[in-house]
């Protein structure tokens, strides 16, 4: 096998693969990946002939595609070790950058093995970005050393919401977190893969597992536990607490150091605010920082962990429930509420003013919802310039993408897991990977 240095982990990938099924001389016999700088990143050309194959890329996230793209084109010949690979000649490139999928990792735990697993299967179908949504009200999953209580009480739960047949909570106390450790490792693997980790820590709400840990940073300062059921929580952070801000840009500087990504979320989504209504430190607040009322004190949050991050190199991304017109124009919006919501216009207006977006449509994208509700035809029509209509043809290119969205309270397990996403997610890729139908 010969191979460009640059190129070496797509080459790794091919030796692992291709070794599975003949020894190493016949696998990378007449094998070579070549370096071409006038490629785009992720693009690549594949050439097959009778006695050689040649990949050819400028990156190896391009060099990984071709890879992938040589093995799904690998037939099982007549005899058990042969396998025929048709004589082609590929050049390909991705319509989007960024085609990624949400995975919760908080409602229900999926450990590092898990997580390396569902990379190979990203990797093979050319997904790029796996957005780990790491915490939310049932449960903080990565490990914090400044803070060992987050791990220690809103890492676990007592017992877990249950649906079959009927509705209960089973009483077993339930939960785990990712050491720094296994945290490196999997995003050293998903780079090998071509995949790159963006962590999210959801702001200001979703937080009550947080909440449950330290309740000096809530509002009302009550000792909660972990959520042991589902739905949207009114305990969310104080933000009008200076003691808050000082702990999540403490939580902030560790997920930074563990995530080499140039990506950060923060979420800002389902954040009721009652308790910021009635409470003294927050009302404070919004009359210091002269805020119109608690929707923009979510701004004002939002942006300072913003500018907070963007000294560090990140940039942030937020649901498109914080869209408001004194965001930070530089934060990247998530937009996934469904149109009954009445919000995609407002989605459409800070497109066309210059906001990078990326598109989860509710009604298409959710792969937790039953095939009745999101068939794979349904899947297959998603466009991102269909669900947000509008939108200035010299503006699409905000449009950075799309991601196909996991969330867990009613995924368990590996088994619900796969019969939930595949093969759903096979017309999601190939929907943000090609521009024809």
């Amino acid at each position: 096998l010969k191979c460009d240095e640059k190129l070496s982990s797509a080459a790794k990938i091919f030796s692992k693969l291709f070794n599975l099924q003949f020894d190493e001389q016949q696998a990378t016999s007449n094998v070579e990946y070549s370096l071409d700088k006038n490629l785009a990143e992720e693009e690549y050309i594949l050439s097959v002939k009778p006695d050689s194959i040649k990949i050819t890329a400028s990156e190896v996230k391009g060099a990984v595609w071709a890879t992938q793209t040589l093995r799904q084109l690998c037939e099982k010949g007549a005899k058990e070790d042969k396998i025929l690979i048709p004589c082609v000649e590929i050049r390909d490139k991705p319509r989007f950058s960024w085609r990624g999928v949400t995975f919760d990792v908080s409602r229900h735990f999926f450990d590092a093995n898990e997580i390396k697993r569902f990379l190979e299967l990203m990797s093979l179908l050319k997904l790029n970005i796996l957005h780990l949504h790491l915490c939310d009200d049932q449960g903080f999953r990565v490990e914090i050393e400044k803070y060992p209580i987050l791990n220690e009480i809103a890492s676990f739960r007592d017992g877990t919401l249950r649906r079959d047949g009927k509705k209960y909570i089973d009483g077993n106390r339930y939960g785990g977190f990712y050491t720094k450790k296994e945290i490196r490792q999997m995003v050293v693997y998903a780079a090998e893969l071509g995949i790159q980790i963006v962590p999210e820590i959801d702001l200001p709400g979703h937080t009550s597992a947080i909440v449950a840990a330290m309740p000096e940073i809530s509002c009302r300062k009550e000792k909660i536990p972990v959520r042991k059921e589902f739905g949207i929580s009114t305990d969310i952070l104080c933000a009008g607490n200076s003691d808050t801000y000082t702990v999540i840009k403490n939580i902030l500087d560790e997920i930074t150091e563990l995530f080499p990504s140039e990506y950060i979320h923060l979420g800002g989504d389902e954040a009721p605010k009652q308790n910021w209504k009635t409470c003294e430190k927050c009302q404070a607040k919004i009359k210091e920082k002269n805020l119109l009322d608690e929707e923009a004190l979510q701004g004002y949050f939002f942006n300072y962990f913003a500018e907070y991050l963007a000294k560090k190199g990140k940039k942030v991304i937020g649901w498109n429930e914080c869209l408001n017109d004194t965001l930070d124009k530089n934060i990247i919006c998530q937009h996934w509420t469904p149109v009954t919501m009445g919000k995609n216009p407002i989605t459409v207006k800070h497109i066309n003013n210059g906001r990078k977006v990326i598109v989860s449509d509710f009604l298409k994208t959710y792969f937790d919802y039953p095939y009745a509700m999101t068939p794979v035809k349904k899947v297959f029509s998603f466009d991102p310039f269909t669900t947000l209509k509008g939108i200035e043809p010299d503006k699409m290119q905000n449009v950075l993408g799309a991601e196909c969205n996991i969330w867990t309270e009613w995924i368990p397990d590996r088994e619900k897991l796969d019969f939930n996403v595949f093969p759903r997610i096979l017309a999601f890729a190939e929907n943000v990977w090609r521009n024809e139908k």
